[in-house]
């Protein structure tokens, strides 16, 4: 699934704060679905506008830092019930693409082989989907800090691959 889940929670965060439509806000959330993960929040965009005619930066952070730890949120409040509805509507959404060949661009998990600067690593990155699952790799143009911090994501997988 890559970062689409939490592409998705970022999505809904950002919603909360303006109150348009979440059809019309795109969001992303690249790396891995860790601590380490980079929401591009100042990326986002409602119908084509920059979310900053809409939020502070202050509010822009604090939507950022929320996303990172929404999934341990929804585990808690959740308890004995388990977190499992999100990834399941995740896989749907893949599945879907692929079954119905949407050509839908999605964040998944995908194996880079000197995307965004890394290789051989597989960290969740907007690609188009299709019947043939990854048809392209989307790489988005992303600032010093933001390419920084997705190698420490993909860094971190290494590390936590490493451990098994």
């Amino acid at each position: 699934m890559g970062s689409s889940l939490d592409s998705a929670r970022l999505l809904n965060l950002v919603y909360q704060m303006v109150k348009i439509s979440p059809s019309s806000i795109e969001t992303m959330v690249l790396g891995m679905h860790s601590k380490d993960m980079l929401p591009l929040v100042k990326k986002c965009k409602v119908k084509g506008i920059s979310i900053d005619k809409f939020l502070s930066q202050e509010k822009i952070k604090l939507i950022s830092e929320k996303t990172k730890i929404r999934g341990k949120e929804i585990v808690e409040l959740l308890k004995n019930r388990s977190a499992h509805f999100d990834p399941s509507l995740a896989g749907y959404q893949l599945i879907e693409a692929i079954v119905k060949d949407k050509k839908e661009i999605i964040c998944a998990s995908t194996y880079l082989n000197g995307e965004y600067g890394i290789k051989n690593v597989c960290i969740g990155v907007p690609c188009i989907i299709g019947r043939k699952g990854i048809i392209k790799i989307i790489e988005i143009e992303l600032s010093r800090e933001e390419k920084e911090k997705l190698l420490k994501s993909a860094n971190y997988f290494r590390e936590c691959m490493s451990l098994q």
